[in-house]
């Protein structure tokens, strides 16, 4: 089962390139701070989002990109 999902936010720290243990593959990390409507928006009206973060791998040819595109700390991403 494969799901797909959609995410715009901002890089929390530069990316960092790293290599498989097992087999060498390149990859790069990155944490990818978003924003989502609280489930408790009701009981406080005057911030209704909370922050979420995910952690993402993204491949070799996309780490490239990555790379090429200048992305760096602070970065509006949409993945």
């Amino acid at each position: 089962m494969s799901v797909i999902i959609h995410l715009m936010g901002r890089v929390t720290k530069d990316p960092i390139m790293q290599q498989g243990r097992n087999n060498g593959t390149e990859y790069i990390s990155l944490d990818l701070a978003t924003s989502q409507r609280s489930q408790n928006a009701q009981n406080n009206p005057e911030n209704p989002y909370e922050s979420v973060f995910y952690q993402c791998y993204l491949n070799k040819h996309l780490a490239e990109r990555l790379s090429k595109a200048g992305v760096k700390k602070g970065t509006c991403l949409y993945i």
